[in-house]
């Protein structure tokens, strides 16, 4: 919890709210709910593992305290009432859970975190449908839920060759159904080249990549998860963003998901992935962004 306090709290989120929110209200609610608790002890402990990397004991308290949390949270689950304190420790435990999950996972080959990150932002979808208050008055834990920090004036831009992918699905396509999905959910990602546009390489655009996932439907949720290669396609040029934020836990994240995706699509589709696989070959921010707005 010390490290917590002097040295994670303002390295997991985006923005002087969030961190205010992480640094002080939330170890309140976690002395109050013991799932919270160990979600807060277990990604401390990752950090300090990624500060010292290699540390067995370390390693050994991930594991304890990363299981505690998820099983404490969801057999508090069914008990939750909104407007009391454990509602609002498991909203802040279910945004949690994805950095946990980032950095404490096991992957198989050619395993997706995109795809994982979207089912846990529909869990959090879960939690919110349980409270009839508008969320902005949830003031304690609000700042950790705020989407932008800049009213988005540019138009939305999707490129040329995502709106290629998608004007092909004809009306004898076995994805004609899912069409809406896919074009909804191409929206949400104009609002990242729109994002980058507008504000260049910063917080405001980092809030927006962070918080992405909690735009997408769960239909298109269901589609990624069945790994349909348009949908992976979209989440590769959603990942490149990823290269753009800052954080230590998203490191290499997206190098390792744009990869796994180009293995599972094949070579039929790897035309639509160009941008994406080099982008992930760039280090500098100033040339990725170049890159992505080209």
């Amino acid at each position: 919890m010390h490290h917590w306090s002097v040295m994670t709290w303002n390295s997991v989120a985006i923005g002087d709210g969030a961190n205010s929110t992480l640094l002080i209200t939330t170890p309140q609610l976690a002395f109050e709910n013991e799932f919270l608790l160990n979600g807060l002890l277990g990604i401390a402990a990752l950090h300090v593992q990624y500060l010292t990397p290699g540390s067995d004991p370390v390693r050994k308290q991930i594991d304890i305290y990363a299981q505690k949390a998820l099983t404490g949270f969801r057999e508090a689950l069914p008990e939750i009432r909104p407007g009391t304190s454990q509602y609002e420790s498991a909203m802040v435990m279910a945004v949690l859970l994805v950095l946990l999950y980032s950095l404490n996972s096991t992957f198989e080959e050619n395993e997706i975190m995109a795809v994982q990150w979207l089912v846990l932002y529909g869990g959090l979808q879960t939690i919110f449908k349980l409270d009839p208050v508008p969320k902005s008055e949830l003031l304690s834990i609000y700042p950790l839920f705020q989407r932008e920090l800049s009213e988005l004036k540019v138009k939305p831009v999707i490129p040329r060759i995502l709106l290629s992918m998608v004007q092909e699905i004809h009306a004898l396509d076995p994805e004609y159904d899912q069409l809406e999905y896919y074009c909804n959910t191409l929206d949400v990602l104009g609002m990242l080249f729109a994002g980058l546009k507008q504000d260049g390489v910063g917080e405001k655009l980092s809030i927006r990549i962070v918080s992405w996932c909690s735009f997408v439907s769960q239909e298109f949720t269901n589609l990624a998860k069945e790994k349909r290669p348009r949908a992976l396609i979209i989440l590769a040029y959603y990942m490149m963003f990823l290269k753009l934020v800052k954080l230590w836990w998203l490191e290499g994240i997206a190098e390792r998901d744009v990869v796994a995706i180009a293995g599972v699509v094949g070579p039929t589709w790897l035309s639509y992935l160009k941008v994406p696989l080099q982008a992930i070959a760039i280090s500098d921010e100033e040339e990725i962004a170049r890159l992505i707005l080209t």
